[in-house]
């Protein structure tokens, strides 16, 4: 099967929505799914529901509302005879602060199962954040010091970071003037970062891009070096510079742009307490509620984050913040890498020039920065 993403005019949407309130059902879609997948869908969110109410009970009095939607994507994929299906899940919640209601998100895109994924992260993820959103103070200033970034945040920082800067119509609008091109030490710390959607069972996976070319693996970094470009046939020949062809384009795009698939960086060493015992004062980072770039600047949203405090992560909550910096910097800060290495298939996709929603993957292990600098999230 040539697996090459949606054709540009057969990507249906079917969202199924179940509230606090079973009445509150809503259903969205297009004709050409087929009853059988309506139900598959419904079942997955009666069983999600079920579980939610269970699990979310000790903090019933709390949640002022939630919302789980169950986003179903139908996408008809080049040379093959059958459409493929993918269903994500997304919990939305509204927690009663003191003075506030704070939002609360869990997603899952990934291709196992739903279920299994949202009882793991309720007890372990969904209820800690929830417990931030209620006793965590705000960030009150800016603040620079070393940082422990875990995997998902690490993940979107190497996603931002060098995953775009390795995409080929960015390096030619910034990373070659500011020397971020191949040949670049990002980092003293010898890691590897690679974009490789041959590897299967992910949301960036498949067999040949856009413009038809077969799928192969691309080392954006080595041993902490700039490699490899990720390019499109627009931007080949400009390059001058070794690339991997990686065209990819949304449904309904018209033209195919360079851009990320599974985008991952390797697993170092160390124990995440180790890491965390090299700290003396600074900021353990949860969770992620996405980042941006600007050019050569980024900026990425910790859920919430725990002080750490001569080596130990405390119970000291703080919320409403932002990583942010010049990519360049950012990845020079890191001075230790967690054996821990998590892939994450975010529900949302990544966005770039009005292409907006593209499936991709990215990965990292928990990661240590020597420096990084928060700043108050504006209100």
């Amino acid at each position: 099967m040539n697996d090459r993403g949606p054709d540009a005019d057969t990507l249906d949407l079917l969202q199924l929505l179940r509230s606090a309130d079973p009445r509150g059902e809503i259903e969205r879609g297009e004709a050409r799914f087929s009853e059988d997948e309506r139900v598959a869908a419904r079942e997955i969110i009666d069983e999600a529901a079920e579980l939610v109410h269970r699990e979310l009970a000790v903090v019933r009095s709390v949640v002022a509302d939630w919302r789980l939607l169950v986003e179903t994507r139908q996408e008809r994929l080049a040379g093959a005879e059958e459409a493929r299906v993918h269903r994500g899940l997304v919990l939305r919640l509204v927690v009663q602060g003191p003075s506030t209601r704070i939002p609360v998100l869990w997603q899952f895109g990934g291709l196992g199962d739903r279920i299994e994924a949202l009882s793991h992260a309720l007890p372990r993820l969904v209820l800690p954040e929830i417990e931030a959103a209620l006793v965590g103070e705000a960030l009150p200033a800016p603040t620079t010091c070393p940082a422990v970034l875990e995997p998902w945040l690490a993940a979107q920082l190497v996603h931002e970071c060098i995953g775009h800067t390795a995409e080929a119509d960015n390096h030619l609008r910034y990373g070659r003037e500011v020397g971020l091109g191949p040949g670049h030490r990002w980092s003293t710390d010898r890691f590897q970062v690679w974009d490789d959607p041959t590897l299967e069972g992910h949301r960036g996976s498949f067999a040949f891009d856009d413009e038809g070319h077969p799928s192969q693996p691309a080392l954006l970094v080595d041993n902490g070096v700039a490699g490899s470009l990720l390019s499109s046939e627009a931007t080949h020949g400009a390059l001058g510079a070794p690339c991997v062809r990686r065209a990819r384009r949304v449904a309904h795009a018209e033209r195919s742009l360079p851009r990320m698939s599974v985008t991952w960086m390797s697993a170092g060493e160390h124990r995440v307490e180790q890491l965390v015992s090299e700290v003396e004062l600074g900021l353990y980072c949860v969770g992620t509620w996405g980042g941006g770039s600007v050019g050569a600047r980024c900026l990425i949203r910790p859920t919430y984050a725990l002080w750490i405090r001569d080596g130990v992560i405390t119970k000291e909550i703080v919320r409403r913040l932002d990583l942010v910096g010049d990519k360049a910097q950012l990845i020079g800060a890191i001075s230790g890498r967690g054996r821990d290495l998590e892939l994450f298939d975010p529900v949302m996709g990544c966005d770039k020039d009005g292409q907006d929603g593209l499936p991709v993957t990215l990965g990292a292990p928990t990661l240590l920065l020597r420096e990084a600098r928060f700043v108050p999230v504006s209100p």
